[in-house]
């Protein structure tokens, strides 16, 4: 109301504040809509360190359906997604029951962090690797619940792949070392054996266990234990 009694309706106009993302009005400013971008800014962040974890996460509810896997499960499960809403096995082992040796389930009933070493399939149910596989209890802070499981995955079909390799590699070694006419045997540091091969055993007289942890010196006389020494010597030296 003015001075001389009339009225004048005033307007206002919402002011735009530049935040180098978008514009902001006053009722962007409310104790309300403040709280939803926090959160918003939460999911964002937290979505961010989900999807840069090189490892696999899958999330299960208490029935063992997936709730949410980040990106790197989606690339060594391509041929599954979406993956959201299908049953862990289904995904994963393209089975129609639960695997025997489920860690997840383990984890379900016990509440209690579990691991297990499982193949990794491809689109035909075929092996093409394996993983480590660790289950944590997804607990509602809140409530103490348990409301599902978070699987930890990790690849190791390579260093799988090496170990196997070498095992192949010592079993055809020792194949070799017990099929040749010459003697063979290996000793520590210390000139103790801790390999001796059947043809060692023949030339010692001894059999394989006696030999074992027997140091050479006490196998020869004081010359030949001399030379022997001065070679291995060399040997550890150069």
């Amino acid at each position: 109301t003015c001075k001389d009694g009339t009225r004048k309706a005033i307007h206002f106009r919402p002011v735009q504040l530049e935040t180098g993302e978008h514009l902001l009005t006053c009722e962007d400013m409310t104790p309300r809509n403040k709280a939803e971008q926090a959160i918003q800014e939460r999911e964002r962040f937290l979505s961010s360190v989900f999807a840069s974890i090189q490892d696999g996460i899958s999330i299960l509810d208490t029935d063992l359906n997936v709730m949410r896997v980040n990106p790197t499960m989606e690339r060594w499960y391509s041929h599954a997604v979406p993956m959201t809403g299908k049953k862990c096995y289904e995904v994963y082992h393209l089975s129609s029951k639960p695997c025997d040796a489920c860690p997840s389930i383990r984890t379900l009933n016990t509440g209690q962090t579990a691991y297990e070493m499982v193949p990794k399939r491809g689109p035909s149910a075929e092996i093409t690797g394996w993983l480590d596989l660790y289950s944590f209890p997804l607990i509602d802070e809140s409530t103490g619940e348990l409301k599902g499981v978070i699987e930890y995955v990790r690849d190791i079909s390579e260093r799988k792949a090496a170990e196997e390799a070498l095992r192949d590699s010592e079993k055809k070694y020792r194949t070799i070392l017990e099929t040749i006419a010459d003697g063979y045997h290996e000793v520590d540091l210390a000139g103790n054996l801790t390999l001796v091969n059947d043809s060692m055993c023949e030339i010692f007289g001894y059999p394989r266990e006696e030999l074992l942890g027997v140091n050479y010196r006490k196998l020869m006389d004081e010359h030949n234990a001399k030379s022997v020494f001065e070679a291995y010597n060399e040997v550890y030296r150069t």
